[in-house]
C-alpha cells in the first residue's frame, strides 16, 4: 500500500519513492510507488500535478489502497524524485478548507448540511441539505470569514471509527477503520483526506458567488484565498468600466444602467413603431393598385393619407 505523505505534511512538494509497479491507464504508462505526495483525486478534491522523474504527472488515482500516477511518457529509473505543483497545492489546501469553513457557517446560519462538495477548475461547489436564503447566505459567509480571521489553528489526526463516533464524526462507509479528523480548533471537525493549511488565515477569504435551487434544495458557488482576490478584482475591472462608460459612480451604477436600458427600450420601441407604420402603408398602396379601378385609385390613397393625417 502507498504511503500518502501528503496527510503528514501538506506542505511536503519534493520527495523520493521507489518504482513498485509498472501498469498503463487508459493508454498512458503509469506507476505505482512505495510513498508519495501527490494526492491522489478523492472527496471533491483533484489530484495534484507535477513532475516524476522530470516527466509531467497527467492524473493521480486511487486503486486498490495503492496511488497510481499516471505519466505522460515511460520511466525506467527504479528510484525516482518527485515535485508537486506548488500552486495548484496551495489553490487546493485553500479551497478545501474554506470549503470546511463554509459547511460548518451553514449548520450555524440555517441548519443546513453540506451533502457533496466539488473542486472546478474556476469555482468551487457545495450542495446543502435544505434550501437556504440569500440572508442565510451571507451570514454563513460572515461565519466562515471570521473564523479565517481569527487564525484558528487547523489540527489533523488519525484514530479508529469507534473512536470518530466518540467525538460526533459519522465516518464515511469508504473510509474503513481508521478515520482522519481535521479540526480548525474550537470551530470545526470533519473526517477528510484531504489537503489543508496549518491555519485557517491562510484561506484568506471566503467568497460566495451565488445560489440556486437544485433538487429541492441550495447549490452554493464560491472561491477562497487567491480565486476570490481574482474574483474581487475581475470585478472591480467590469464596474470601473461600466462607470466610465456611463459616467457614474459605483453607488448610481445600477441608477445609471436601469436609465440606459429604458433608453434603448424606448428606441427599439419607436423604431419597430416606424417600421410597422412603414410597412402598413406600402401593403395599403399596393392594395389599391391591384384592387382599386384606376378611377378610384388617386381618390381612395388622397383619402387614406388624409386620415393617416389626423
Amino acid at each position: 500500500m502507498t504511503e500518502r505523505l501528503y496527510r503528514g505534511d501538506p506542505y511536503l512538494l519534493e520527495f523520493e519513492a521507489r518504482v513498485m509497479s509498472r501498469t498503463t491507464h487508459e493508454g498512458r504508462p503509469a506507476v505505482v510507488l512505495d510513498r508519495t505526495a501527490f494526492y491522489a483525486e478523492s472527496g471533491g478534491q483533484p489530484w495534484d500535478l507535477g513532475l516524476l522523474a522530470d516527466v509531467p504527472v497527467v492524473a493521480v488515482i486511487e486503486k486498490d489502497g495503492d496511488v497510481l500516477h499516471v505519466l505522460g511518457g515511460p520511466i525506467d529509473a527504479e528510484t525516482v524524485t518527485g515535485r508537486v505543483d506548488a500552486e495548484r497545492r496551495r489553490d487546493h489546501r485553500e479551497q478545501h478548507h474554506g470549503q470546511h469553513l463554509l459547511s460548518r457557517a451553514f449548520v450555524e446560519s440555517a441548519q443546513a448540511r453540506t451533502v457533496s462538495f466539488h473542486l472546478g477548475a474556476e469555482e468551487a461547489t457545495i450542495d446543502l441539505d435544505r434550501e437556504v436564503s440569500e440572508g442565510q447566505v451571507r451570514e454563513a459567509e460572515r461565519i466562515a470569514n471570521d473564523a479565517i480571521w481569527s487564525a484558528l489553528p487547523v489540527r489533523t489526526v488519525e484514530l479508529s471509527a469507534a473512536a470518530a463516533r466518540a467525538r460526533g464524526i459519522e465516518p464515511p462507509a469508504e473510509a474503513g477503520d481508521r478515520i482522519r479528523l481535521v479540526e480548525a480548533v474550537g470551530f470545526d471537525l470533519q473526517a477528510c483526506g484531504g489537503t489543508h493549511p496549518r491555519s485557517t488565515a491562510e484561506v484568506g477569504l471566503v467568497l460566495v458567488l451565488g445560489r440556486e435551487r437544485y433538487k429541492g434544495a441550495s447549490r452554493l458557488r464560491f472561491v477562497c484565498g487567491h480565486r476570490a482576490l481574482r474574483a474581487c478584482r475581475e470585478r472591480i475591472a467590469v464596474t470601473d468600466r461600466l462607470g466610465a462608460l456611463w459616467s457614474a459612480p459605483l453607488p448610481g451604477l445600477v441608477e445609471s444602467a436601469e436609465r440606459a436600458r429604458m433608453k434603448d427600450e424606448e428606441t427599439f420601441i419607436a423604431r419597430m413603431e416606424q417600421e410597422l407604420l412603414e410597412a402598413t402603408d406600402r401593403a395599403t398602396v399596393e392594395a389599391y393598385e391591384q384592387a382599386a379601378p384606376p378611377n378610384q385609385l388617386y381618390m381612395g390613397l388622397e383619402r387614406y393619407w388624409r386620415k393617416r393625417a389626423e
